[in-house]
């Protein structure tokens, strides 16, 4: 299990190193780690979606703040932003059955800065995947107000 997690971060961070700092701060990893306790269990063949998905929520907050790297006080939203989009993808593309996740953990209501989620107790799976998902995405852009820099 160790030995297939670590092929897996050296072919992300393979992917990834065309941006030298996700590497060097650890993104990889970390979203891995992020991805799994959501209950997605990640292969081999999954690599290059994951980084994509890293390399674009990087893209996203770098360009939203106008700066180069993500900057340190974004660093856990950031994660979970690329652990978000991350899920969302494989789900869209149909590369995700949601059914093989454990959403029993999923809390019933949850607020997060000006964004709030309430579940249903009856609802559905891919209304509680949906939700979760999106909260993920959307964490910490609140904040970005805090380290944008003007752009000339």
């Amino acid at each position: 299990m160790a030995e297939a997690r670590e092929e897996l971060l050296k072919k992300i961070s393979a992917t990834v190193s065309r941006k030298a700092c996700l590497v060097e701060d650890g993104f990889p990893g970390y979203v891995l780690s992020r991805l799994e306790s959501a209950g997605y269990k990640a292969d081999v063949n999954d690599a290059f979606a994951i980084a994509f998905g890293i390399l674009a929520a990087d893209e996203d907050i770098c360009s939203a703040c106008n700066q180069r790297a993500i900057p340190n006080g974004l660093f856990m939203a950031a994660v979970d932003q690329m652990a978000g989009r991350i899920l969302n993808d494989m789900y869209s593309s149909g590369r995700l059955d949601i059914e093989t996740l454990d959403l029993s953990g999923i809390v019933t209501s949850v607020k997060e800065g000006d964004t709030a989620v309430s579940f249903d107790k009856d609802a559905s799976d891919a209304d509680k995947f949906t939700a979760a998902v999106s909260i993920m995405m959307n964490r910490g852009k609140d904040k970005y107000a805090c380290y944008r820099r003007l752009r000339w």
